[in-house]
């Protein structure tokens, strides 16, 4: 006797963050014969593996500034338009995610929540900050533009859509990609592309010491995860 067994699961609950395993059993009993055997059916799902990279590498270099070039009582936003491009590319189709850790957290001059430090001088003071912005323009999922960035602030409960969405700086502000409007969390898909814009500013110059260089030392965890 030949035996054909298959199986059937729901879309949603393909898409796992962890590796899982499905177990099911039966019995197949020949009742002319009286003979029973167990049937067991297994199968391990494995989450869809993405890699992240930083195109054109993970240093942004302002180069040489001048203490001249700084406002003596207020913040300096450094020139330069600057931005990076995160590509994102997955083994499968899947939802996936972008949140940001800073790493120079107590260095930051401004207390918000998408700020970013650039470490601290000599004498412990704090240089400054920058922000990262995620912006639609720019950015593509497999090979198209997006039609809206996503922001959830509730762990991926809920979404919102803005076009221009600052990264959180303690990971809490999760950013994904939608195809198109009527989706109301980010897309499925094999790869993306991130644009993120740069901010930076510079701390009065008034606060900072006026002998010897300081070197700008921000330092950001970006993470891409599977929802």
């Amino acid at each position: 006797m030949h035996l054909v067994v298959e199986g059937w699961a729901r879309a949603d609950s393909l898409q796992v963050r962890d590796q899982a395993e499905w177990e099911s059993d039966g019995l197949l009993e020949a009742v002319a014969v009286s003979a029973r055997h167990d049937l067991a059916v297994e199968a391990n799902l494995v989450p869809a593996a993405c890699n992240p990279t930083i195109v054109g590498g993970s240093t942004i270099d302002y180069g040489r500034i001048s203490a001249a070039e700084l406002e003596d009582a207020a913040e300096t936003t450094l020139p330069g338009n600057r931005s990076f491009d995160l590509s994102v590319s997955c083994d499968a189709a899947t939802q996936f995610a972008v949140r940001a850790t800073d790493n120079r957290a107590g260095s930051r001059s401004a207390m918000d929540g998408v700020s970013f430090g650039l470490g601290t001088a000599a004498g412990g003071e704090r240089i400054g900050y920058f922000r990262l912005n995620v912006q639609t323009a720019g950015s593509a999922i497999d090979a198209l533009p997006p039609s809206k960035a996503l922001l959830s602030m509730d762990g991926g409960l809920t979404w919102v859509h803005e076009d221009n969405i600052g990264l959180r700086n303690d990971g809490t502000g999760w950013v994904g990609l939608s195809k198109s409007v009527g989706e109301t969390t980010p897309s499925m898909a094999t790869h993306a592309v991130f644009h993120i814009a740069i901010d930076t500013k510079i701390a009065p110059r008034e606060t900072l010491p006026t002998t010897g260089e300081i070197n700008l030392d921000g330092n950001v965890t970006l993470e891409v995860f599977t929802l």
